[in-house]
């Protein structure tokens, strides 16, 4: 028996052009078959020489090719996914063809395993069966992807699709099998390519169905993600070479690799799996296959075309695509995916303004409008219970940011308008927001603190200087010591505004004029003052407001309670400053008077003492001597930090 090239066929569907062809292909097959029964085999070659050999009464399993164990485990995985799928989800129907499906694909894969890994030949019968049982699995997983788009994500009609698509299927498949068509084409590829164009169709109306479903429209990019990226490179592999007579059978088995990235797809879209994460990068795994299957089409266009050689029209094709595809990949981009996100240097202006409102409706009003623009949600709901961090709920509906005191928390619901669901950029565009409003919050407490501190430390002053300063001018029967208390009240009244107006003031000057205020002050009680000048390490130092005043105001209050309580006829004072530090000594020969306040007196005038103390770092104590009460008062010149 001579063999042909037609004898070594891995799949007859690819390969073979008619059903009639296949007939013969068949009988060949059996006949060798037969040839193998017998207990020796010879083989001749072109050169008349004889080989003999003694086939084996079976096959072991390590010779089984790699192909073999794809196909099979291909199709047990994917029967086993959609039954998983099918456990979860049984009264849902697209769940239900799912399973049938992965039926179709477990007997097609199986059956494909046998015949396209034999060693020579087959049994005709059996090898009828198995390819023809392989095409009827194909026909009903055609037809079951169809109908599968029919009822999911969302159904399209009341038309009983489904079972009208699988009773045509399956009609086909007989009339093919009592060659009514003779074409194998027609035959066993048509309905195929058919199927294919119908779930395109039926993909873009859903597409459009869907556009205010975002649940739905999600599970649905899971579908075409799947079904149609695997399918179509399927297709491209297998069917669209057979076209131009390229036979693609060695690359049959490991090309149903492929299916199990439709079924990974189908399971995770039906199950509602993370659908939330889907948002922006399904978009750019779909055009740039959508930018390879380009360039492969304008590869063979300008080889077979244009007869062009392989090295220009490959470099044709990539200058097309990155003149023309690129760009309208951007431009796809920012049209259909790209939504209002704020730079961060607005986002920042934003958050001020919510933290920075007048009062707390103002920027629970402010907070909430800033929510809506940016995720633009069908409705925004505050909430009682106070959450600790953003979460996404309901498969990506519902996105709630919490609160942040004094504001409540927010459940934001169909975000895009109802067009899409929140995804992981949202989360991450809300976790900025809520630590930038932390941020202003914190500044905003800092702000207020300072005021609050300020207006303190005014009132101190007016109470300190100015209120004493007008008190004794009240109490004066003498004019010209009233005219000389009110003219120490605005000076008292000018060093305050200069030091609002962030005014500095050399050393030097600030020891000349407290010794000639302390001067007018003393003379006035009838008492001497005993102040020898002397010299600082850095006279023309300047010092800031903060240390100016509250230095006067210290040594004001240390002599005015000399002046009221100790009942002293002669003061002295030493003041120097070294290694950073002024120290001031202050001595009288009245009675101890040792910082407290006598009975029945508020001491208001030591409590802010003591708060001038603190600001300034500095220490005051006092001892006896044997002149008489000596206090002593330490201030570091460098302000605090």
């Amino acid at each position: 028996m001579p063999l042909s090239a037609v004898d070594f066929t891995i799949e007859p569907d690819a390969a073979l052009p008619s059903l009639s062809v296949y007939d013969d292909f068949l009988s060949r097959q059996g006949a060798l078959s037969d040839l193998l029964q017998g207990s020796a085999l010879i083989l001749h070659d072109h050169q008349g020489n004889a080989h003999e050999l003694e086939p084996a009464s079976s096959r072991p399993l390590s010779t089984l090719p790699a192909d073999y164990w794809v196909q099979v485990t291909v199709g047990f995985l994917a029967w086993l996914i959609a039954a998983s799928v099918w456990i979860f989800r049984r009264d849902e129907t697209s769940a239900r063809y799912l399973l049938l499906s992965g039926f179709s694909t477990l007997l097609f894969t199986t059956c494909a395993a046998v015949y396209t890994t034999r060693e020579l030949a087959l049994p005709a019968l059996q090898f009828r069966w198995l390819s023809d049982l392989n095409f009827l699995g194909g026909a009903l997983y055609c037809a079951t992807m169809v109908a599968l788009l029919w009822y999911y994500p969302r159904r399209l009609g009341r038309f009983p699709l489904g079972p009208v698509l699988i009773a045509t299927y399956v009609l086909w498949w007989l009339v093919q099998e009592l060659h009514f068509v003779d074409s194998m084409l027609v035959a066993r590829r048509s309905l195929v390519f058919a199927g294919l164009l119908v779930t395109f169709a039926l993909a873009f109306i859903q597409w459009i169905n869907t556009r205010r479903d975002p649940v739905a429209r999600a599970a649905l990019q899971w579908f075409l993600l799947s079904w149609l990226v695997g399918i179509s490179l399927f297709s491209l592999l297998n069917f669209v070479p057979q076209l131009f007579g390229m036979a693609t059978g060695s690359l049959q088995g490991y090309s149903f690799l492929l299916f199990l990235l439709v079924y990974g797809g189908l399971a995770f879209g039906i199950l509602r799996f993370r659908l939330f994460e889907l948002g922006d990068w399904w978009f750019r795994i779909f055009t740039w296959i959508a930018g390879v299957l380009l360039l492969l089409l304008l590869d063979v266009a300008f080889l077979w075309g244009l007869n062009l050689s392989s090295s220009l029209s490959l470099g044709l094709a990539l200058l097309l695509c990155g003149l023309l595809w690129l760009p309208f990949r951007g431009w796809l981009w920012d049209k259909l995916m790209q939504r209002y996100r704020p730079t961060e240097q607005n986002l920042f202006n934003e958050i001020l303004a919510v933290a920075f409102a007048s009062n707390t409706d103002e920027r629970t009003s402010r907070w909430s409008a800033l929510a809506r623009r940016l995720f633009d949600p069908l409705q925004t709901i505050p909430m009682d219970e106070n959450r600790t961090e953003v979460s996404i709920t309901r498969d990506g509906l519902e996105m709630t940011l919490p609160g942040l005191h004094p504001l409540p928390s927010l459940r934001l619901e169909y975000a895009g308008g109802g067009r899409r669901l929140f995804t992981p950029r949202d989360r991450a565009l809300a976790e900025q927001m809520l630590e930038m409003l932390r941020h202003a919050n914190e500044s905003r407490d800092a702000y207020n603190k300072g005021v609050r501190e300020e207006r303190s430390r005014i009132a101190r002053d007016l109470h300190d200087d100015i209120g004493s300063s007008l008190l004794t001018a009240l109490h004066h029967t003498d004019l010209e010591q009233s005219k000389a208390a009110v003219s120490q009240g605005m000076m008292e009244m000018q060093t305050i505004i200069r030091g609002l107006t962030g005014q500095h003031m050399p050393l030097e000057d600030m020891i000349g004029e407290l010794r000639h205020e302390t001067f007018e002050r003393v003379e006035l009680a009838g008492i001497t003052l005993d102040w020898p000048l002397e010299s600082c390490d850095n006279h023309r130092q300047e010092v800031g407001y903060g240390i100016y005043k509250n230095y006067l105001s210290l040594m004001r209050e240390l002599t005015a309670n000399i002046i009221r309580h100790a009942g002293a006829t002669q003061i002295r004072i030493a003041v120097s400053c070294h290694e950073g530090k002024l120290l001031s000594v202050i001595e009288n020969d009245g009675h101890p008077f040792e910082g407290k306040a006598p009975e029945n007196s508020q001491g208001h005038g030591l409590r802010n003492m003591e708060k001038r103390l603190q600001e300034l770092r500095g220490k005051l104590s006092y001892s006896r001597t044997s002149y008489g009460t000596q206090a002593t008062l330490i201030i570091p010149l460098e302000p605090a930090p």
